[in-house]
């Protein structure tokens, strides 16, 4: 038996949804008519699931589910509400919703529909639980690791295990955000941070290498690391393992040393042969010591092979996990429209299956696949059949690659009936080759793709590497020369068999030597140059080469290699270089006739000036004729300069008026100075500003103006002064229209609010109750009846609102006499009036008298029986505010309370009033609290504006 908790403040809703829910046999129905109710009721009781509505009083379903995820607790939850604002959907699936379900239609449909979503959220919560629980021990994997794995992203790092922790000596939490450069060591930042962007950048690089780090004491540790790239929070990063080789580092260290050791004294044993026998015991004990630094090192690399091992295993189950998931289903019909999809497909999207059906298969691809698309669907009404990818969009706007593997639908008579396709979401799958690929061309690139020829031979003299840049020189293929000996390398460059460079490394041969131009040794390496006659097609290539041996880890010499790089580019661009200086030695006698040529131009200069002097005052007719306002002034604050249209925009009769008048823009024009120092402040930083906006002052009028300014910085001087070109506009219209439509919009949004959540939750109240008297035997029939008869007198006070409050805002606001208002009110009440110092006018909506009109309802109707009169007083509140003070002697209104008095929905859904009264006022920016004192009566006090009253003229 399922356990349901359903909160709603419509208490007809819960007993219907009571008596539906619990009649399909396996639910049983707790009801609670507040969130607040519902959390006091979860303290004793447990729930498999919880259906609450949205719009509340007191707190709201949005705000309920923020308790309950906030605590902890992860009962399915589902929203069933009227209301169906794409904001409030949102707001509710980003604060863990399972589901958003609206109210309306069938009754029947609509609590089997809802059931069904209680199912199977209960199911996709069990589901979870073992995801979870899979996460975890995942984690655990990651934590108890051996090697340091961490996540960088633009060069930060942004996830750390205890490992990496542990060798930097540096706490988990510290580490997130520290810079990468921080950690490696300064000798190895080019080449970490070098391929860490040629990573990023989708270069060829290789994955594994090894560098050194850096501990929190300074210490340096060698490392290995292995660098894939991935997305992190929808961004490209790096996934870095790291194995600590500080140990093995050491050990070849002194492996080396134990090399160069040897070597001094075989030197040394040359002149001392007498002394081999007494130095013997101690090679022998330094030889044992490099075979057990042998031993250690072919440990630590076997220990390495069965990580990679355990590394490639976990990727197969993963491969494996994904080929075998469950397949999304989607049939469409001849007009390639959705007539079907299971659960998995609408998953795979993000969209419920009610959504999806209808929709045509081209509105969920992208517009760059459409004509594949419309190719691949010719082939179906033909009969044909397709395996094909294709590139999905999900709801969210996720770009998702599936796999589909469609079937035509014909009929008897072989007409295209449809088609139907199995579907596998492959993104991640293909993610993952993808990742394949790139480490298996990185692996090649470093084996294969060397950019200077190589080759390899060994000390017998046969080719043991040949890769392909030397392929490309020589026409010999790797597979023809790798093996052989016998100086076959030499016949591509020297067309006989002959000791070469690399040969030389091996055999220091003064009579192979002297074949050379030159020989120079660096260290253990060989480099020349020589040129090739036959190469590039007998043009000759001018070849440069360097060559070293290679060692084993006991420091033998166990082969050679040579590189080969042409650079015939090179001496050829040397040559080019040459020539092209002697040609700069004739330009440069050139110039002395070209200095003639410029004197005679000079007379043409003169020329153009004149003309320029003519077009300047042709400019200058434009901008004394232009529509707007155009200026110079100075940073310090006095125009230099403005036109007829900018003085009449300021107020003023002409551009002299206004220099002569305005000595400081600062103090003597802007509304608000402030604004003219911020103005400032960005030319000077910028050099430009557009669309600024400034309130103004007319003068001798305290009329106030907006002007929109764009301006530039035309000339700056050594003191920071500087001087200002620019134009305005007068938007004072603008803005007031602006405005007048913020108004409309918000008045719009409160009446949709009003009506659609209140008249649909009564509306679907009434289905229900119509589809129970469908059962004339019901014993509860008659009760039936009085329910449904309440529910539509409830619709009609609920649209008589909305006809009365659909007029706020839509006339302009007129000056009305307060005293006149409130005389007119008083011959209608039926308590005494005490009117004080109101002799005012307001700046109002024309439905103002409504506001006194509710108050005086308020007062008669929740006054109590001691409410005897009424008081109001009018005069400063103690700002700029002109305050009016509406006074009861009634039961008055709880602390509690005072805010949620003008709440729409206060009292169960009965107090509009109030809340009309504050929907008036704010649309004229006048406002209204209540500060009475519980047991002394009611106190309302509305503050107005400066701008929207004055004394009464009269």
């Amino acid at each position: 038996m399922i356990k349901i908790l359903y909160v709603d403040d419509e208490r007809i809703l819960l007993d219907l949804a009571k008596i539906f829910i619990e009649k399909k046999g396996d639910f049983t129905v707790d009801t609670a008519e507040s969130a607040a109710d519902a959390l006091e009721m979860m303290k004793t009781e447990t729930y498999d699931a919880i259906i609450s509505d949205y719009q509340m009083p007191g707190m709201d379903g949005i705000e309920f589910l923020k308790v309950i995820r906030g605590s902890g607790d992860l009962t399915p939850f589902m929203i069933f509400t009227g209301r169906g604002r794409e904001e409030i959907v949102i707001q509710a699936f980003e604060n863990g919703a399972d589901f958003y379900i609206q109210k309306g239609g069938d009754p029947n449909s609509q609590f089997v529909e809802l059931l069904h979503k209680v199912k199977q959220a209960i199911n996709l919560r069990q589901t979870g639980i073992a995801l979870r629980e899979s996460e975890e021990k995942y984690r655990l994997l990651v934590e108890k690791a051996n090697e340091a794995i961490l996540i960088s992203q633009d060069k930060l790092v942004r996830f750390s295990n205890p490992r990496f922790s542990s060798i930097l000596g540096i706490p988990m939490e510290q580490l997130i955000g520290t810079p990468i450069s921080e950690i490696v060591h300064p000798d190895d930042h080019e080449l970490v941070l070098g391929r860490y962007d040629q990573r990023l950048s989708g270069e060829d690089v290789t994955e594994n290498y090894e560098f050194r780090i850096l501990d929190s004491s300074g210490n340096t540790h060698w490392v290995k690391i292995h660098t894939t790239r991935i997305l992190w929070e929808d961004k490209p990063a790096l996934l870095i393992l790291l194995d600590e080789i500080t140990a093995r580092k050491a050990a070849e260290e002194e492996l080396h040393a134990s090399n160069k050791k040897l070597v001094e004294l075989n030197e040394e044993l040359k002149g001392h042969l007498k002394t081999i026998a007494d130095r013997n015991d101690e090679l022998q004990g330094a030889y044992k010591q490099l075979k057990a630094a042998e031993e250690e090192l072919r440990s630590n690399y076997e220990e390495l092979e069965k990580k990679e091992t355990i590394l490639r295993e976990t990727g197969e189950k993963f491969r494996r996990i994904v080929e075998t998931a469950e397949e999304g289903i989607w049939e469409m019909d001849e007009e390639t429209k959705t007539t079907f999809v299971n659960r998995k497909m609408a998953d795979m999207l993000g969209y419920p299956v009610e959504e999806m059906l209808g929709k045509e298969i081209s509105s969920f691809i992208s517009k760059d696949e459409y004509p594949d698309h419309e190719s691949l669907i010719k082939r179906r009404k033909k009969g044909q059949n397709d395996n094909y990818l294709r590139h999905f969009i999900r709801k969210d706007g996720e770009v998702r690659l599936m796999k589909v593997k469609a079937t035509s639908l014909v009929d008897e008579t072989r007409k295209f009936k449809g088609s139907f396709a199995m579907v596998s979401d492959i993104t991640e799958q293909k993610q993952a080759e993808d990742a394949l690929n790139e480490s298996t061309q990185q692996l090649m690139d470093i084996i294969d793709f060397l950019p200077d020829a190589t080759l390899v031979i060994d000390t017998g003299g046969k080719v043991i590497a040949w890769n392909r840049a030397i392929e490309k020189m020589t026409g010999v293929k790797a597979e023809d020369i790798i093996g052989k000996g016998n100086y076959e390398y030499s016949i591509p460059f020297y067309r006989e068999r002959r000791p070469i460079l690399v040969d030389l490394v091996l055999n220091s041969d003064p009579d192979n030597i002297s074949k050379y131009p030159f020989v120079k040794r660096e260290g253990n390496a060989l480099l020349s140059e020589i040129t090739i006659p036959h190469f590039n097609g007998g043009k000759g290539a001018h070849l440069w080469f360097i060559s070293t041996p290679l060692y084993n880890i006991e420091g033998q010499i166990t082969g050679a290699i040579e590189s080969i790089r042409d650079i015939t580019s090179k001496k050829e661009a040397e040559e080019e270089l040459r020539t092209k200086n002697e040609e700069l030695n004739a330009a440069y006698e050139q110039l002395a006739a070209v200095d003639e040529e410029i004197r005679q131009s000079f007379d043409e200069l003169e020329k153009s000036h004149r003309d320029l002097e003519n077009s300047e005052e042709k400019y200058r007719d434009l901008v004394e004729n232009a529509p707007i306002g155009i200026f110079t002034s100075t940073s310090e604050g006095y125009y230099i300069s403005i036109n007829e249209t900018g003085a009449k925009i300021l107020g003023y009769s002409s551009p002299g008026e206004v220099i002569r008048s305005i000595r400081n823009l600062k103090n003597d024009l802007y509304f608000d100075p402030k604004r003219r120092d911020f103005f400032i402040d960005i030319l000077d930083k910028k050099g430009s500003v557009e669309d600024f906006i400034i309130e103004i002052i007319l003068p001798g009028r305290e009329e106030r103006r907006h002007l929109s300014i764009n301006a530039r910085v035309s000339e700056r001087f050594s003191a920071g002064s500087f001087i200002i070109q620019g134009f305005f506009n007068d938007t004072t219209d603008l803005k007031n229209a602006h405005k007048a439509l913020e108004n409309a919009n918000h008045q719009l949004k409160l009446l949709t609010g009003i009506t659609r959540h209140d008249i649909l939750n009564s509306v679907m109240a009434a289905y229900c109750y119509i589809d129970l008297l469908k059962s004339p035997e019901d014993p509860d029939r008659e009760q039936y009846l009085k329910t449904l008869h309440e529910i539509l007198q409830k619709i009609q006070r609920q649209i008589e609102f909305t006809r009365e409050f659909e007029n706020l805002g839509s006339h302009a606001p007129v000056w009305q006499n307060l005293s006149c208002i409130l005389h007119d009110l008083e011959g209608q009440s039926p308590l005494p009036f005490h009117i004080s110092d109101c002799d005012i006018e307001v700046f109002a909506d024309p439905v103002l008298k409504k506001v006194f009109d509710t108050l005086l309802d308020n007062t008669i109707r929740h006054g109590g029986p001691g409410a005897s009169r009424i008081d109001i007083k009018c005069g400063n509140s103690g700002g700029s505010d002109y305050s009016v003070v509406w006074q009861d002697d009634g039961s008055g209104i709880p602390y509690v309370d005072k805010d949620r008095i003008f709440e729409r929905g206060y009292g169960r859904n009965t107090g509009l009033g109030l809340f009309l009264v504050r929907e008036i006022l704010g649309i004229s920016g006048i406002k209204i609290r209540e500060t009475g004192n519980p047991g002394e009566g009611a106190r309302f006090e509305i503050l107005i504006p400066p701008e929207r009253y004055r004394m009464n003229s009269a």
